[in-house]
């Protein structure tokens, strides 16, 4: 069987080679789908196509005979999350050539997804974030650029037939949004957190994450205001991209403490990640709105509590007292 995955590529172990600038995401549902293919013993093929503003040209990689990645360059002006037409018709030419099997579509407010239902070839979808969800808590200008990913996930949703929700709270929402087959599957957590070795922890709490308002980040920082006023010694390390400089810099004006510690990480890879969960307290996840956000998942993993909210599929996973603490939306 020949499958098609249309994603985001995560490019961070090939930029040396092409010459590409570090990426600015996170994308380890991919990786690890990937891992696991090439770890698998069942007889098939997959073809990894990827849309990269960052690309001068078209590239194929062929990491085995049964796994090829085929990275294309965006063309001129197709930047998210507006115009970007061009893409879904550069991956449909791909996709002609190939004639694949099955084509999976990665998240559905971007190209990926609709690229997939509209490829004429048996599709599948798996839905990562739900925009519908998502803006009734950001509530978006109506012309606002954010809608356009809204529209092509309505579109999605009318004409997919089947969905993979990876959380068992997508399953109920996505049958509120569509007709097609729902199959719940979980995204794949990388082994590398089951092998981290917890030992005797530090009073330090981490955020794993895009730093944006809808993750609450702003909210992690003010509860640390009061673990310091209180006289505790904690220490607090923010790891993930920057997405609005705004919040970023009220964050660091409001994280200054007289016995806390502060500390932004940046961008990280799993493996430094995971060595830092050997000795963290916990796992701060204060976010406004989520699915099933793979932090959580590899944090417990890790055998890492988590303190987060009660939105997407945190509830399911956390059980108060247990594995850890799930706290009301924005309560500091």
């Amino acid at each position: 069987m020949h499958v098609a995955l249309i994603c985001d590529f995560p490019l961070r172990t090939l930029a040396g080679a092409l010459q590409l600038p570090p990426e600015t995401g996170f994308a380890t549902p991919i990786e690890n789908l990937v891992t696991g293919f090439l770890d698998s013993t069942i007889p098939q093929r997959l073809s990894v196509v990827s849309v990269k503003k960052t690309l001068k040209r078209d590239a194929v990689i062929k990491f085995s005979p049964s796994l090829s990645l085929y990275l294309l360059r965006a063309p001129r002006f197709s930047g998210m999350p507006v115009a970007f037409l061009p893409r879904v018709a550069r991956i449909g030419h791909l996709l002609r050539r190939l004639k694949p099997d099955l084509v999976h579509g990665q998240g559905t407010e971007r190209e990926n997804a609709i690229a997939a239902v509209r490829s004429g070839f048996p599709s599948l979808v798996t839905v990562h974030g739900i925009l519908r969800e998502v803006h009734e808590v950001t509530k978006p200008p109506t012309l606002s650029a954010n809608r356009v990913g809204r529209l092509t996930e309505d579109y999605v949703f009318n004409k997919v037939l089947n969905v993979i929700a990876i959380s068992r709270y997508a399953e109920q929402s996505l049958a509120r949004y569509t007709r097609a087959s729902i199959f719940r599957i979980s995204n794949a957590v990388s082994e590398i957190y089951f092998a981290a070795q917890r030992r005797k922890t530090e009073p330090k709490f981490m955020f794993v994450g895009s730093v944006y308002p809808l993750k609450g980040v702003l909210d992690f920082v003010r509860a640390t205001q009061l673990l310091d006023r209180a006289g505790y010694a904690a220490r607090i390390v923010i790891v993930g991209p920057v997405h609005n400089e705004r919040y970023f810099q009220e964050i660091c004006r409001e994280a200054h403490f007289r016995n806390c510690q502060f500390q932004y990480a940046g961008l990280q890879s799993p493996s430094w990640i995971a060595k830092q969960f050997e000795n963290t307290l916990a796992l701060v996840h204060p976010s406004h709105a989520e699915n099933a956000p793979m932090a959580v998942a590899e944090a417990l993993a890790s055998g890492v509590p988590v303190i987060g909210t009660g939105v997407g599929a945190i509830p399911e996973w956390i059980h108060s007292g247990k594995n850890g603490w799930v706290v009301p939306v924005q309560d500091v």
